[in-house]
């Protein structure tokens, strides 16, 4: 069996992996992908650039699973797997539902989204991932938030936003946004960088929520006023 080191992470090669009864195939949209001999199963993704709300056609795409674990030193048994293809007109892929199985990322060469987790429960259907940009290391990038209502988990889209924050002055400053359809607001590097743990997310008819500016915290659950 070949593998390959990249960095902390050693990946398998298709080579590799057939020798584990999997095998290397072609998949709709010019795609190639490891999948199970037992499993023609496919899962439809539809990417979607979350900042325009418009889809990502025509553009070459690498999929990744993995289990989770994270190794600063190799060998490191997360099962990665790479599967690559391109997307259609509409933004759309299908893969191998075997991908699905545990942690699944989704990568352009600009932006970056996670499978949504339920994506086995209901294969048929597809699965829309939203694609956030990457760094592009030339300038602070704004911090995505996406608003969702608590109750009914739904995004609070097509809303206004304010952002309050106290300075270490003791001044107050409100910056104002609105969120789009899928209830991403993007927050600005300098209020992230001035006041990280002291904004406010105030929207009309819900509780005000302190905001977590964590990278791995995008969605805020809002609980709605009662009077």
């Amino acid at each position: 069996m070949r593998s390959r080191q990249t960095g902390s992470i050693v990946r398998i090669t298709w080579l590799g992996l057939a020798m584990f009864g999997v095998e290397s195939g072609s998949a709709a949209n010019g795609g190639t992908a490891a999948t199970h001999d037992r499993s023609e199963a496919k899962i439809t993704l539809r990417l979607v650039n979350a900042a325009s709300d418009r889809p990502v056609p025509d553009t070459r795409v690498t999929v990744i699973r993995d289990n989770g674990i994270a190794c600063l030193v190799p060998p490191c048994p997360n099962e990665q797997v790479e599967w690559h293809g391109v997307s259609d007109a509409n933004g759309r892929l299908t893969v191998p539902l075997d991908l699905a199985a545990s942690r699944m990322h989704v990568e352009t060469d600009s932006l970056f989204g996670e499978l949504p987790r339920d994506a086995q429960r209901a294969p048929r259907r597809a699965r829309v991932v939203e694609m956030l940009p990457k760094a592009t290391g030339d300038a602070p990038e704004a911090h995505p938030l996406k608003l969702i209502d608590a109750v009914s988990n739904r995004p609070i889209g097509d809303t206004p936003v304010r952002l309050e924050f106290t300075g270490k002055s003791g001044g107050k400053t409100v910056v104002r946004a609105t969120t789009n359809r899928l209830g991403y607001v993007f927050v600005p590097f300098a209020v992230v960088a001035a006041a990280a743990d002291r904004t406010w997310i105030v929207v009309p008819g819900y509780r005000r929520m302190r905001a977590d500016f964590a990278y791995v915290r995008r969605i805020t659950r809002l609980e709605r006023q009662h009077h």
